[in-house]
């Protein structure tokens, strides 16, 4: 299972402005921190979410625009190279191995 929180916040001129939950309760003040939005989890790859909400700048608080975030979980496929890398990795420590029990048979 994979969990995804987020914070985001800026400016618009002269005035903080924050991306905010779906359906906020948007106080009078701006918040002091940028709010946390937890955009939910995925069980499954190959699953995704999708989730947007309003930015809000204060001056009066209003709203200025809206943000959307959709993320898709993917099978890591290791690269080629990390392949090779191991497989070399491997063949070197048994190329080590067979030389000390070459020089020191009892050993």
């Amino acid at each position: 299972m994979l969990s995804f929180t987020g914070t985001l916040s800026s400016t618009l001129g002269d005035f903080p402005a924050f991306f905010l939950p779906p359906n906020p309760i948007v106080p009078a003040t701006p918040p002091s921190i940028a709010p946390a939005i937890d955009l939910g989890f995925l069980l499954n790859i190959g699953d995704s979410l999708s989730l947007s909400g309003p930015i809000y700048a204060w001056d009066d608080p209003f709203e200025v625009g809206t943000w959307t975030v959709t993320i898709t979980a993917i099978n890591a496929v290791p690269e080629p190279a990390t392949a090779l890398l191991l497989m070399g990795a491997l063949g070197g420590l048994a190329l080590t191995r067979r030389r000390y029990a070459q020089t020191n048979p009892l050993g």
